[in-house]
């Protein structure tokens, strides 16, 4: 605990001020970013910035009055603040401040972040230091502003407005808050919208609602039943005229996804502070639009003096956009700022209540009655109300909102046009200042820029910012919302992620060009030398009327001495067409001014021809008056900007032939081919196109032939090709460069492809294929691809290069491609994957697509090659020996002999015979005698692309026979005695003589050599009897069922292997017999018996009570070990407290395994919920639904299935918690819920599965949700079985035609509610356990909340469930014609 709080506090003194440029920056560690919320006290100046467990005050110069640490704070989600007790755990949190409110009259600012449910705090203005008094958390929901823990941004905002005539005390502002709903328990949740006194007497203090009676309230609050689905945040608010305004970003429909295109809508909230009832609550949509879209999603918003007409107030509202039900705006689509007149706004708010009271024409607020706007109330005409200055209803309102008709909606949505579009990033804070006469925005982005922006009225074009600003350096870091401007507008304060800034805004230095900084900007700024001031800051050559040119670039940056290149600059100030001077000059020399291609940014010339090669820097002289904002005099020139003159030289071009399709790479060598503006090669005349990327390089310019059109063939007189030859000409040009080529280049008939072979090959490619076909040698570079269908689409491989063409282009060899980046699933093991080849051969279509019976292949597994068994690997091969043998798997399907090399060193070792499973090769340059230090010689066996090293071989001499008579003898006559007394043995222990006789009276489980368990021991009458000695108790188990199936006295004994064994052991599962003591039986049926039982580990203090389930089983040996054992280890993973854990496995006298479990204190679920004796009430039965659904969620979390959820298969631990049991390991022993099979070997448990289970034998998590909402009818009617009066065989049809059980009688409607989405015939409809999990609990509290409001009669704490009513309940089912028509589709 206490290194995670140095690690949260020690960064508050690791804060840095940074003078960076013309701004100033404040920066803190990073894990109090990002800052979130900064506001000024426009008296003193001072700054105050909330972040991630830090709130900061700093002087206006940035340097520190005061930082102090507000987290981590211990906290829980479903606890009240401390000092309050909570049964859960509360662990460190972090506290991001998202509200900051002044409160000058009292000297205090209030802090509220996001650890306590947003619990507040107030700190002094002057010091927040010296003052720091936490409301009293004893009242948290009262105390709470700020936005819930975990929110990536703040969805609440407050502010302290003016006094209140009814106030006792008048200088106690009211705080105005508004909240945004949350994904929290209502317990912890206040009125979203509300207005509240901080009562100053009480210690701590404490805030109320200002109004809160049975006639009164000041406050508004959303429905109950739509807390969690309702999504609204609030990012500004503000007062005026005696009424409190929010800026609200809310769904459109309250019920969220229930409604199709269901979004995110803006809408200014107006309430009368003198309104007694917040009757007058009243909401306006607000957008922006520009061309064709409207912005509906505001980011940021102020109030302001300054706008078209003075002592008037302007609302400004930056906007994005998204069509989707999403609150944040899609970057894609951009965003806008909007300008509202303020009178203009009083006025529709007006007009809509007239609306409403006059005409009808609107809408009660729909999330505050709980419904969707199509099932809200419409007005109620009344025209005994007060329409001037409206300040609350005569009856009892439910607020105001638009109209749900279309045509009365948009009269009543105030929408104005925006008077600046941002195109590629979001508008992310506004402010606004006056300048000089001018109005101007201050705008930030959320890639770190900021921009100020003329206001004018929206005119068809928009004004572009005349100042833009990276303020996080490249880092597209955002700035956050809220930014502050200084009491005389020369400062504004921003935030992004770390930093607080601190930029100028009367500051001419922020122009880094004289274009920006001359006759723009309302400062009256002009350039001095190089850079932007104020004429008073200019010793000398202030120009604020002119800018000078300026070259940025040059292209090309060399021509050939031929002239006739077009050079091209860029740079900005080249003036306008009719500028009165314009001179370009290379060094002395004029380059030629094309004046068809004049723009105030780019300039063209054309060079003049050279005698020498040279170069010179490139120079720009431009006088125009007639240019504006401002006029252009001067030039332009620097060192860096240098063009040449060089001279090209061409040397050859190759290749010398190809297809008349074309397509062929044509590389013309030489030097100084890069040279000059535009190249162009001709081949016949025709265009021979230059490849866009690396085309034309220093030595060398490649480009693609044409196809030859007919008109141009002309057939060489003398040759022996047997196809067409047409020599053509080759045209250099470059600029005024011209280059004629002396050889001919030959154009000859296309290639084809005739056959492919072999048609077969392995995933991972590389395998020879062999092309047959003409004129294949043609083709300078030909490559090879396959096509295969990968869930349903044509998919292809990367083209692969193919090699070793014929001389007379008859064949072509290729590598297969490897489709193993392309298949999505390896290939089967026995299996293969049909493709489909191409080619790529210049400009050849025709091989592009060849017929399927041709062009076939078929893919299989890789082959592997397994490594020799020796040890290290190491084979020793005799030198007499004629062939080497190597293992490995499915080596033949799709390789032949001669795809596959395997080498010994560097010598082959010839591949003669392939089989599945084997490979013989014969070595070459075998040594013909070896020596006592004969090398290792590394064995590889190739295949495609693969290479497997198989080991190391070392050659041997063959042994030599000549061994003396005497050694031979004596080695005979061992042998045949170990063979004399290995019959013996075998002949002993099969008729059970001497050492191997049996003993009557000892059978068990005999562990041979620690390594594998047998089972044996059976009397004369074919039970397995037996007792055996124990210290803590003795005891006798006896198989249940007393015949054994027909030889059975004469069976093995069940096996476990070593490794088997080693598993078991390695995870602590194998329980050693001696360590368990059995006790009495405490339930038994068809599958089995259950004990009490008592294991004692050895070195462990105590005996442990377990449970331990016997299997049993006709015969053992059909017991799938395997399979059990893998069940078993699955299960030991399991950790939760809602899961039922494995303890062990043990191996029992009888053969069959024992599963050790907990011991479970109250038994199953089901017995226990149908004892008369015991009373549950509602709620802890639908608790014991909600830890089942927890346990559940963690199975379904691990890929889990469990396939026989029921409550028979449900345990109570001594804490009355449900745990969820029995996996697969062992079946209950409530032998008649289950039913048999057609097959008749497997039983099932029908009333519990899933349409989908029953019909096709489909089970998922989602089929496991099914059967929950069985478990959860099995606890409502306290374990009635389900269906009661419905055949198991007919369940599937009954299901089928849409017929559902019926909502047992002390069951919630919520509840039912949830049963019966489980119950979705399609299991995509069905919910998932974790919203199961979420919803149940949220339920309750929703319960327990009406009960306490009077809105619910039953209280489910205290209403106990009789098992009388379940009992004597009837099956009546509820049918469900919807899904009917569902399932008989």
């Amino acid at each position: 605990m206490f290194e995670k709080l140095i690690t949260v506090f020690l960064p508050l003194f690791c804060s840095f001020l940074v003078v960076t440029g013309i701004f100033q920056t404040y920066n803190v560690d990073q894990n109090n970013g990002p800052l979130g919320k900064i506001t000024i006290d426009k008296r003193s100046g001072f700054l105050y910035v909330g972040g991630n467990n830090i709130l900061l005050q700093l002087y206006s110069n940035l340097s520190v009055i005061s930082e102090v640490a507000v987290g981590p704070i211990l906290d829980n989600s479903m606890c009240y603040p401390l000092p309050a007790p909570c049964s859960y755990q509360r662990e460190l949190t972090d506290n991001k401040i998202h509200v900051l409110a002044v409160n000058e009259p009292k000297e205090y600012i209030l802090a509220c972040g996001t650890a306590n449910h947003g619990l507040c705090s107030a700190y002094s203005l002057s010091d927040i230091g010296a003052m720091n008094k936490t409301l009293n958390p004893m009242k948290a929901t009262n105390n709470i502003v700020g936005s819930v823990s975990g929110s990536s941004y703040s969805n609440s905002y407050a502010f302290f407005g003016s006094t209140h005539s009814q106030l006792k005390s008048s200088d106690n502002p009211l705080l105005y808050v508004a909240m945004g709903t949350a994904n929290q328990s209502l317990q912890f949740t206040p009125a979203i919208i509300s207005s509240r006194e901080v009562k100053y007497s009480s210690n701590p203090w404490n805030m109320d609602y200002f109004l809160n009676s049975t006639t009164s309230s000041s406050f508004m609050n959303v429905d109950p039943s739509l807390q969690y689905k309702f999504r609204s945040y609030y990012i500004y608010g503000f007062e005026n005229s005696g009424y409190t305004y929010f800026i609200s970003v809310q769904m459109n429909d309250p019920t969220a996804f229930e409604v199709e295109n269901n979004k995110f809508v803006t809408k200014i909230i107006k309430i009368c502070q003198d309104d007694t009832k917040y009757s007058s609550y009243t909401e306006l949509p607000i957008e922006c639009t520009h061309g064709d879209k409207t912005y509906h999603i505001a980011t940021s918003a102020i109030i302001s003096d300054y706008g078209y007409l003075p002592f008037e107030k302007y609302l400004y509202i930056t906007f994005g956009k998204n069509d989707k039900l999403y609150p944040s705006p899609d970057k894609s689509q951009g965003s806008v700022l909007c300008t509202f007149d303020f009178n203009k706004i009083t006025e529709l708010f007006e007009q809509l209540q007239k609306d409403c009271f006059t005409n009808g024409l609107g809408n009660e607020v729909a999330w505050f009655v709980g419904k969707s706007l199509t099932e809200a109330r419409g007005c109620a005409r009344d025209t005994g109300q007060d329409l001037n200055n409206f300040c609350g209803g005569k009856k009892n309102l439910n607020g105001i909102q638009e109209s749900t008709n279309l045509d009365v909606r948009g009269r009543q949505t105030l929408k104005y046009s925006a008077i600046y579009h941002e195109a590629k990033s979001i508008l992310s804070t506004v402010n606004v200042i006056k300048q000089n006469g001018h109005n101007i925005a201050v705008l930030g982005t959320d890639e770190g820029y900021l921009m100020k922006v003329l206001v004018k009225k929206a005119a068809a074009s928009l004004p572009s910012p005349y100042m833009t600003y990276d303020i996080t350096k490249d880092r597209k870091i955002k700035i956050e919302p809220g930014s502050q401007t200084d009491s005389s507008g020369t400062s504004v304060y921003l935030l992004s992620n770390t930093q607080v800034t601190k930029f100028p805004l009367d500051a001419c230095e922020v122009h880094t060009t004289c274009e920006q900084c001359v006759g723009v900007d309302p400062l009256g700024c002009g350039w001095c030398g190089n850079k932007c001031t104020s004429q008073q800051s200019c010793s000398s050559g202030w120009s604020g009327q002119s800018c000078p040119p300026i070259i940025n670039k040059i292209s090309p940056i060399s021509g050939p001495t031929n002239g006739g290149t077009l050079l091209t600059l860029e740079g900005q100030n080249f003036g306008t067409v009719f500028a009165e001077v314009r001179e370009i000059t290379i060094g002395k020399d004029i380059c030629q001014v094309t004046t068809t291609t004049i723009t105030s940014t780019k300039i063209t010339c054309t060079t003049q021809k050279m005698t020498v090669e040279g170069e010179g820097q490139v120079k720009v002289i431009v006088n125009d008056s007639n240019n504006t904002p401002y006029q252009i005099n001067g030039e332009y020139t620097s060192p860096d900007l240098i063009f040449s003159y060089k001279s090209p030289e061409v040397l050859d071009f190759t290749p010398k032939y190809g297809p008349l399709s074309g397509g062929t790479k044509l590389v013309i060598s030489g030097k100084n081919l890069n040279v000059g503006a535009k190249h162009s090669v001709q081949v016949a005349g025709q265009k021979c196109v230059i490849e866009p990327s690396g085309g034309i390089q220093g030595n060398s310019l490649t480009c693609l032939t044409p196809k030859l059109v007919y008109s141009k063939r002309r057939r060489k007189r003398e040759t022996n090709s047997p196809s067409p030859v047409y020599d053509v000409s080759i045209r250099l040009d470059i600029d005024g460069f011209t280059y004629q080529f002396n050889e001919s280049y030959q154009f000859m008939e296309d290639s084809t492809v005739t056959s492919i072979g072999p048609h077969k090959s392995i995933q991972g490619g590389g395998t020879t294929v062999t092309v047959t076909g003409t004129n294949l040698h043609i083709i300078s570079e030909p490559m090879i691809i396959a096509t295969l269908v990968v869930n349903g689409n044509n998919k292809q491989t990367v083209p692969v290069a193919c090699y070793n063409s014929s001389r007379d282009g008859t064949t072509l060899l290729c590598p297969a491609p490897s489709i193993k980046d392309v298949l999505e699933t390896d290939l089967p093991c026995c299996g293969y994957k049909s493709v489909y080849l191409s080619f790529i051969m210049d400009g050849i279509q025709s091989v592009r697509q060849l017929p399927q019976s041709m062009s076939y292949m078929h893919y299989f597994l890789n082959p592997v090659f397994l490594p020799f068994t020796e040890d290290e690997h190491i084979r020793y091969f005799l030198i007499t020996e004629k062939r080497l043998e190597i293992k490995g798997e499915h080596l033949h399907y799709g390789v032949t002999t001669k795809d596959v090399t395997v080498t010994i060193g560097n010598s082959v070792c010839e591949v003669t015979v392939m089989r599945a499973t084997v490979l013989y090769c014969t070595p070459k340059d075998k040594p013909s005698s070896v020596g006592d230090n004969e090398p290792r010689r590394t064995v590889e066996v190739k295949v495609g692309y693969m290479t497997y090293d198989i080991g190391e071989l070392i050659y041997k001499q063959e042994i030599a026979s000549a061994m003396s008579p005497g050694i031979i003898a004596m080695a005979v006559i061992l042998a045949l005695v170990v063979l004399c007394i290995i019959v013996l043995v075998y002949i002993m222990k099969r008729n059970e003589i001497g050492p191997f006789k049996q003993s009557p009276d000892k059978h068990g489980a005999q562990y041979a050599a620690g390594r594998e368990v047998a089972f044996t021991g059976l009397d004369s009458a074919g039970q397995r009897v037996f007792d055996m000695e124990n210290a803590q108790n003795a005891y006798a188990e006896q198989r249940m069922s007393g015949e054994l199936p027909n030889g059975a006295e004469g069976r093995s004994p069940i096996l476990l292997d070593d490794d088997t064994l080693l598993v078991l052991k390695d995870k602590n599962l194998l329980i050693e017999r001696e360590w368990l003591t059995l006790g009495d039986i405490i339930g038994k049926g068809h599958f089995g018996c259950v004990y009490r039982g008592y294991l004692e580990v050895p070195n462990v203090k105590g005996s442990q009570l377990v449970a331990v389930k016997t299997l049993h089983q006709d015969d053992p040996r059909q017991l799938d070990v395997d399979s059990f054992i893998e069940e078993a280890l699955r299960m030991k993973d399991f950790h939760n407290p809602n899961v039922l854990t494995l303890t062990g496995i043990c191996f029992g006298m009888d053969d069959m395994p024992l599963v050790i479990l907990p011991f479970m204190t109250h038994g199953d679920l089901l017995s226990y919920i149908r004892k008369e004796e015991n009373n549950p009430t509602i709620k802890d039965l639908i608790l014991f639904g909600i830890d089942i659904a927890k346990g559940m969620e963690y199975l379904s979390g691990c890929k889990f299935v469990h396939r026989d959820l029921a409550a028979r298969n449900c345990m109570l631990d001594e804490n009355f918690r449900a745990v969820v049991g029995d996996f697969g390991l062992s079946r209950d022993i409530y032998a008649k819920d289950y039913y048999a099979s057609e097959n008749k070997k497997t039983k099932l448990p029908v009333k519990w599965m899933a349409p989908e289970c029953l019909e096709k034998g489909h089970y998922s998590s989602q089929s496991d949700v099914w059967s929950f909402g069985v478990v959860l009818w099995e606890l409502m009617t306290r374990g009635v079985n389900p269906y009661p009066e419905v055949d198991n065989w007919d369940v599937l049809r009954y299901i089928k035609k849409g017929r559902r059980m019926p909502q047992p009688p002390f069951c919630p409607d919520i509840l039912y509610k949830m049963m019966s989405k489980c119950w979705s015939f399609n299991p995509n409809d069905r919910p998932k356990f974790s919203e199961l999990v979420h919803e149940i609990n949220e339920m309750i509290n929703v319960l327990e909340q009406q009960m306490k409001q009077g809105q619910h009669t039953t209280d489910i704490q205290s209403t106990y469930v009789n098992t009388e009513t379940c009992t004597d309940y009837h099956y009546h089912d509820n049918k469900h014609p919807a899904e009917e028509t569902e399932a008989m589709a």
